[in-house]
């Protein structure tokens, strides 16, 4: 592997009621310039996951930045090169809904607000992790599915953080419409019609090899879902989901009730800071309808809108495809403003 690993939980209790955890990746081998007339930007990237995911499911992705873009040539002319990478989690996904147990069954173990997760990444970015502070620094975020419908929630957060840029993978926003209701009450279902249980950890793997939704991503990224987006049941009978279902089910749903994301949207998109929209070249016949209102939003589009492969689970379906689109963002290098909307 190109990069070394630490984990950091920010706990902020009471004020706060649960701890929030992440990953800090960097390379193993540092980028220094070859020229001392190169003129250089440093970044760092915060990667925020979709429902059910976890933070170590980029790592593939990770993997390919730091190997294949070590220095990412903008069209300014600068020199970009990425410092370090940070993996968010939502509190009650992956390991930490181990590390958050008592206190989800104390708040609510059936429903939860896609919103919990930017406030989530709030705290985290302004707790300094590790010492780290990373609310100093010239930060890129990357959304994927729910990790970047609360982005526009996340960048109008007191106080306010600043960002370089902002990639967006393929949220689904757009004003009230029955459709939207739809997908919500679509998604809802079919999360609580999913299989949640099995006797170990083996049986599981082979049960996402056949599994439609996994069975085309490659092996490292199923091991990486076993590993992480599973846990041991609490009567130690086999595995289960990480997040459960009936949280996954509650988040889809709240997202389809949001009346607030899509102005939210448009005011992003209003700003200064440039936004990169990612978007599914085949989506479901359920989705297509949102298309044309993330390319327009109120009048306002993105920086860049580039239509992606491999479905709305593409960072996990091709990582070095989801690092080249990103190495291609980034590549619209400007000044780092603060996102406030002109609206």
């Amino acid at each position: 592997m190109h990069w070394l690993s630490e984990t950091f939980v920010v706990d902020s209790r009471p004020s706060y009621p649960f701890r929030v955890g992440g990953n800090r990746y960097t390379p193993k081998i540092g980028t220094s310039a070859s020229s001392p007339k190169r003129i250089e930007r440093h970044v760092s990237l915060i990667f925020l996951h979709s429902i059910g995911m976890f933070k170590e499911t980029f790592e593939p992705v990770i993997e390919v930045l730091f190997k294949a873009y070590p220095v990412i040539q903008s069209h300014s002319g600068k020199s970009l090169i990425i410092d370090e990478v940070w993996s968010i989690e939502c509190p009650n996904h992956g390991q930490s809904t181990v590390l958050n147990a008592s206190e989800i069954q104390k708040q609510n173990d059936k429903d939860w607000s896609s919103m919990e997760y930017a406030t989530a990444a709030h705290v985290y970015i302004h707790g300094k992790p590790g010492g780290h502070d990373i609310s100093k620094r010239r930060i890129v975020l990357i959304g994927q599915s729910n990790g970047a419908e609360i982005i526009p929630f996340l960048t109008q957060m007191e106080p306010k953080l600043e960002f370089h840029s902002i990639i967006l993978g393929v949220p689904v926003t757009s004003p009230a419409c029955p459709e939207r209701e739809l997908v919500g009450q679509t998604f809802a279902a079919l999360m609580l019609a999913r299989r949640t249980v099995w006797a170990d950890q083996e049986e599981a793997r082979k049960y996402f090899e056949r599994n439609p939704f996994t069975r085309t991503w490659p092996a490292e990224a199923r091991e990486l879902y076993v590993k992480y987006g599973l846990r041991e049941r609490t009567d130690s009978k086999g595995v289960t989901l990480a997040c459960s279902k009936e949280h996954q089910a509650s988040i889809g749903m709240t997202i389809a009730q949001d009346d607030k994301g899509y102005d939210l949207l448009a005011a992003l998109y209003a700003s200064e800071t440039p936004v990169h929209y990612l978007y599914d070249d085949d989506p479901h016949p359920l989705l297509i309808k949102f298309h044309p209102g993330m390319l327009l939003c109120k009048g306002f589009k993105p920086t860049s809108a580039h239509s992606v492969r491999g479905g709305h689970m593409f960072f996990q379906a091709n990582p070095a495809y989801s690092a080249e689109l990103i190495a291609n963002a980034l590549s619209h290098d400007q000044k780092t403003v603060t996102a406030t909307a002109r609206l």
